[in-house]
């Protein structure tokens, strides 16, 4: 990342404060709330509001689930995903 250990640390202790990350005391983890920050992103974003209808159609004829993704960086990160009443999936 380019930052210093000290200036990493004082931000990682920013996000413990902010409820964000837990640490062990010499690792830091994710907490469940970092996905504030996902949903704030994804939700102002109107185009997955029109692509759940689709995709739920989509999903009732073909009888599969089906997910939508975005590229970041050379990641795939999944936003959306509407999935099948079915009781097995392939």
């Amino acid at each position: 990342t380019g930052l210093t250990r000290a200036g990493a640390r004082r931000i990682l202790l920013t996000l413990q404060s902010l409820g964000y990350v837990e640490t062990d005391g010499k690792r830091f983890g994710l907490t469940a709330r970092i996905l504030e920050l996902g949903f704030a992103y994804l939700s102002s974003m109107p185009i997955w509001n029109r692509a759940e209808p689709v995709m739920e159609a989509l999903v009732a004829q073909v009888k599969e689930s089906c997910s939508a993704a975005v590229l970041d960086g050379t990641d795939i990160v999944y936003v959306l995903r509407v999935q099948t009443h079915k009781i097995m999936r392939i």
